[in-house]
């Protein structure tokens, strides 16, 4: 995470609605006890993954310039080689994931929590600005929640040795 940029995840209230959402769009969401030799990597909610070789179409809004709407594809298809899903970039507002750019701050729901907002409602801001350094690695941070990533710290096992009160100052 960038230090002078923020991320924060978009707060479901509902969660029963929440839940409901997760088992529409991918039924296996029900079933948490993943078995077998796969070496996890991430921190995932997954009881919130987009269901298995669907489209996922993104959408921007209040399109922002060529520029700026380029590059942030650019940086989501990155994930392309990773991920069970394909990836449709929308010329209109109207998509599963709608991004807006909107500064400072960047966010985004979680996986499925994200048809849980109105279709007018953006899904995840990228804040960062597109001459940042840090912006390429913003999208890719924000679109990894998109897809049901956590905060690596939230990791069960992550052990991480806090200083609590510096953190909390």
């Amino acid at each position: 995470m960038l230090s002078d940029h923020p991320c924060k995840t978009l707060d479901i209230f509902d969660t029963q609605a929440s839940y409901d959402a997760a088992i529409k769009e991918n039924p296996d969401n029900r079933n948490t006890d993943f078995t077998g030799n796969r070496q996890k990597r991430g921190v995932a909610t997954h009881s919130k993954f987009w269901a298995s070789h669907r489209t996922l179409k993104i959408a921007f809004l209040e399109p922002p310039s060529h520029a700026h709407r380029q590059a942030a594809i650019a940086a989501i298809k990155q994930w392309q080689p990773s991920i069970n899903l394909t990836l449709e970039f929308a010329d209109d507002a109207e998509g599963d994931i709608r991004i807006s750019m909107e500064a400072p701050l960047n966010y985004s729901a979680i996986g499925t929590d994200a048809t849980l907002r109105g279709p007018s409602e953006n899904t995840m801001n990228i804040g960062t600005d597109l001459t940042h350094p840090g912006f390429e690695s913003a999208v890719l941070h924000e679109f990894g929640h998109a897809l049901g990533m956590e905060h690596e710290h939230q990791h069960p096992k992550a052990d991480i040795p806090w200083n609590k009160p510096f953190v909390y100052s």
